[in-house]
């Protein structure tokens, strides 16, 4: 077996316990091969990201929910399955804390973990293919104006949206940016797609849930174009666009996961104590 390494340096600090997984797997003679943006702190040669997961037989990832999807995302085309050791806020994507690195070395060198297998997005923006883990999204750039998306399922007009934007998720990313506008918690094993409205203006407006297999197109209506902004997984595409097609990608997002919690028992803890006392914040 081989091991891939990735470390948030801003999370996991002079790769403190990336290290330390390290130590373990070499003291069971199991190969690890390092990302480079950790150069400075291991000995020996590493190796850019598509090269480690290239590589290795899993990915252990080092951060949160961002920098799981940043890897995930970068790392797609190989299939290699990623595992996320939370060093961050939420971690609602990342399999187990960093307080027992022994105990998952374990795991994963006995192979008592499973694979899951997740739906990806793909967006089309001025011909520009991009992948999305959890979501693609319109939004508006300015305050002083809402703007008018036409949402079409499979050719045929659905909504139109007058609000700050719309979001297409997928059941990972139901849990995300669509669930705090009033979106529905989707099961990961779905095979759909959930439209969601950005603070619309409308009494009528609500969730939309579609089959994997159709194509979802978002229309800017009677706006200029350098008013909206197009936004995958929180990141702002190049340039701008007032067409966006988006529909399932032929790639998925596969999970490491230990057995430790189901999909439903996680939301509840997570999701629960996710609020501004628990996070020390006055």
């Amino acid at each position: 077996m081989v091991v891939g390494i990735y470390a948030n340096l801003d999370r996991d600090i002079e790769c403190e316990k990336s290290s330390e997984i390290v130590r373990l797997f070499e003291s069971r003679d199991v190969n690890c091969v390092i990302a480079d943006n950790a150069v400075d702190y291991f000995e020996g040669k590493c190796f850019p990201l598509l090269e480690v997961a290239e590589k290795a037989d899993i990915v252990i990832v080092f951060g949160g929910d961002g920098t799981m999807l940043q890897v995930a995302s970068s790392i797609i085309d190989t299939g290699t399955p990623i595992l996320g050791i939370n060093m961050g806020n939420l971690g609602f994507l990342t399999e187990s804390d960093h307080s027992d690195m022994s105990k998952v070395v374990d795991i994963i060198i006995r192979g008592a973990f499973d694979i899951e297998e997740r739906m990806v997005l793909t967006a089309n923006v001025e011909g520009v293919r991009y992948i999305a883990i959890n979501e693609v999204s319109i939004a508006r750039n300015r305050t002083e104006h809402t703007i008018d998306i036409e949402i079409y399922v499979d050719g045929g007009l659905a909504d139109v949206v007058t609000g700050d934007g719309v979001i297409v998720c997928t059941p990972t990313g139901s849990t995300a940016y669509a669930m705090s506008c009033g979106g529905a918690i989707l099961s990961p094993d779905l095979k759909a797609m959930q439209i969601t409205a950005i603070c619309a203006h409308s009494l009528h407006s609500r969730p939309i849930v579609v089959s994997d297999s159709s194509s979802v197109l978002l229309k800017v209506h009677r706006a200029k174009t350098d008013t909206v902004s197009v936004i995958v997984d929180g990141k702002k595409c190049l340039g701008t666009a007032d067409r966006v097609t988006v529909s399932r990608a032929d790639k998925l997002f596969r999970l490491v996961r230990l057995n430790e919690d189901n999909f439903y028992n996680k939301l509840i803890k997570k999701m629960s104590g996710w609020n501004n006392l628990d996070r020390g914040i006055n």
